[in-house]
């Protein structure tokens, strides 16, 4: 009965240092192609990139004076641009589902975006 124990705990034992040795291997494994991955994303950013591993500042350029805008009518340039503003938004609603012809559609307000 003692032999049978200490066969069975030389078993477990065997099997723990296989089971940790495959987990090491594989760790390893992971961080080989991990480097190997970094290495290639490297050589590509070079290549393709045709520069150093990290960006040089550029010094900002100074900046040109600015020609002042040609003055238009505003009252002129609003019509035209609610009539562009309306004919895609009616553009858009002949395409949707549902579409009446005959409702009339007014623009109550417009308001530039700035980005």
């Amino acid at each position: 009965m003692l032999n049978y124990m200490g066969m069975l705990l030389g078993g477990i034992a065997g099997d723990l240092q296989t089971g940790g040795m495959t987990a090491l291997l594989g760790v390893m494994f992971v961080f080989v192609v991990l480097a190997i991955l970094i290495v290639f994303i490297e050589l590509f950013r070079v290549i393709f990139q045709g520069g150093s591993s990290k960006p040089q500042a550029k010094p900002a350029p100074a900046p040109a004076p600015v020609a002042p805008a040609p003055v238009v009518e505003a009252e002129e340039e609003d019509e035209e641009l609610i009539a562009a503003i309306m004919a895609a938004v009616s553009l858009c609603l002949e395409n949707a589902e549902g579409y009446d012809p005959d409702a009339e559609y007014v623009i109550r307000s417009i308001r530039r975006v700035r980005r």
